[in-house]
């Protein structure tokens, strides 16, 4: 992803908990002024407010570090289900109906993800590609997606002049389909069917950076 426009910084940085709370700083300046305990020079008070407020204020990360660390721990059910708990109110409903249905795929895949895993060969590397996907490049884009501020994921126009939104649910959109042609292919014992959309989810799904910075796995 591209460098930012001077607009989406601006927006990232207006809708993020810094700013709020230099905001907040910045309002019990004006209301010393207001109220007569300050006069002069009340603006400079209240600019510096305004810069404690958002150099303390430390960056709204726990969310997003508790839903990584969630998925590393337990079955491949349980760690979506933390997953599904801790953002469940953080990501927009058509990302979570995805979330769910992807969960629901993974538990109906479960005995086959256990079988290969026991295996070798191809049905080896179906069993490391479902369970990469799931353990790594899924919580690593919800994680990057966390880490932005509520109001930018819906306002700010990023890669193909989506939001992060659009992005997000267009992302595990393309998760949920794959591995349900992978549980489909599983189910007719298609070996030549699962070797195909098992490389096509290896190629084309991969942690979401949203904006420059964030960090995505390269090593895959």
């Amino acid at each position: 992803m591209g460098p930012l426009s001077l607009t989406n910084r601006l927006l990232l940085y207006v809708f993020s908990n810094r700013n709020i709370a230099g905001c907040a700083f910045a309002l019990i300046g004006l209301g010393l002024f207001f109220t007569g305990v300050i006069d002069r020079l009340w603006w400079v008070i209240t600019i510096a407010l305004y810069a404690g407020g958002a150099l303390l204020f430390p960056e709204d990360t726990a969310t997003a570090l508790r839903a990584r660390s969630a998925m590393l721990r337990g079955s491949l059910v349980e760690q979506l289900d933390r997953l599904i708990d801790t953002v469940g109110k953080r990501v927009p409903g058509d990302a979570l109906r995805r979330l769910e249905s992807i969960r629901d795929t993974v538990r109906e895949l479960l005995p086959r993800l256990q079988q290969w895993g026991d295996s070798s060969g191809a049905e080896f590397q179906h069993a490391q590609v479902v369970t990469a996907a799931v353990t790594r490049d899924l919580p690593e884009t919800v994680s990057n997606y966390l880490l932005l501020p509520a109001g930018f994921t819906s306002v700010a126009k990023l890669e193909g002049n989506k939001s992060a939104n659009v992005l997000l649910t267009e992302q595990l959109s393309l998760l949920d389909s794959s591995l349900r042609r992978i549980a489909d292919d599983a189910l007719r014992d298609d070996a030549e069917a699962l070797i195909v959309h098992g490389k096509f989810l290896q190629e084309r799904f991969a942690p979401v950076a949203f904006v420059p910075g964030q960090r995505q796995t390269s090593e895959r």
